[in-house]
């Protein structure tokens, strides 16, 4: 395409719509990915907690669940046995469900391999517990209180101690993602900076354009016009440009023609 065919009108407003497009798309573009990055964090920000909340839940009945075992081991009254077995059963099905969603919320590897950990452990509890149970059917307390307090108390404490590990993660994932959050804001207002200026130097480099394409015709006109001013009809410039300068310059020829006749 012959840029001196195409009108100065056209030329400038197409300079103008080019700078307001390029803008526009670099605005939507930092808008776009700010508020998706924003959006995508704080998703996972809550699902962390989310996962928090239900992991305090789950040690909260874990803890209760200890302390029944204990009061049952403790207790002589087989009617407060039944009732607290009763509870047990109704917390371990709790249990299960909030432990599901806990382990449907792990993606990540170390997430699995504390989860891993704390099976190991609630095994171990688990293997103390029946043993306490065991003991208390035969009906000797100093077993029952001896496997009590040096073995199934120990284990739980470990239990606890490895869920409280979890939420220390969790935790540590959150702060993480808040902080790739940050970063990815840095990263879109630098991008936003270039491409400001990117768009400043296209700026710059259209309007270098147009000065070029309008001085020098305006300078061959004028030259032409002095010249048949001061007489002299011997001057020929090029005429082919298809925008107003061209026009000009045709006319300017047209009159020099003639006043030679």
């Amino acid at each position: 395409m012959d840029f001196n065919r195409i009108r100065v009108s056209r030329k400038i407003w197409g300079a103008i719509v080019l700078l307001l497009a390029a803008m526009l798309v670099i605005t939507w573009f930092t808008l776009w990915r700010a508020v998706a990055t924003q959006q995508a964090a704080s998703q996972a920000v809550r699902g962390q907690y989310a996962t928090i909340v239900r992991i305090a839940e789950w040690k909260a009945l874990v803890s209760a669940s200890v302390t029944r075992t204990v009061a049952a081991a403790s207790s002589a009254d087989r009617e407060v046995e039944k009732i607290l077995k009763a509870d047990q059963e109704r917390a371990a099905a709790q249990l299960g469900l909030l432990y599901a969603q806990v382990q449907q919320a792990a993606v990540r590897a170390d997430d699995k391999a504390q989860l891993q950990k704390i099976d190991g452990l609630y095994k171990v509890l688990e293997a103390k517990t029946k043993d306490v149970r065991e003991a208390q059917e035969d009906g000797d307390g100093s077993v029952v209180q001896g496997r009590v307090h040096g073995h199934m108390l120990p284990a739980a404490k470990a239990y606890l101690g490895a869920i409280d590990d979890y939420v220390l993660l969790q935790q540590a994932h959150a702060d993480e993602t808040r902080a790739q959050a940050v970063s990815a804001s840095r990263s879109i207002a630098v991008i936003g900076t270039v491409g400001a200026v990117l768009v400043v130097a296209l700026g710059m480099f259209v309007a270098s354009t147009l000065v070029r394409t309008i001085r020098q015709p305006l300078r061959e006109s004028v030259a032409l016009a002095e010249a048949i001013a001061q007489g002299d009809l011997t001057q020929r410039i090029d005429a082919t440009r298809g925008d107003e300068f061209g026009e000009l310059m045709r006319s300017l020829q047209n009159m020099n023609a003639f006043l030679e006749r």
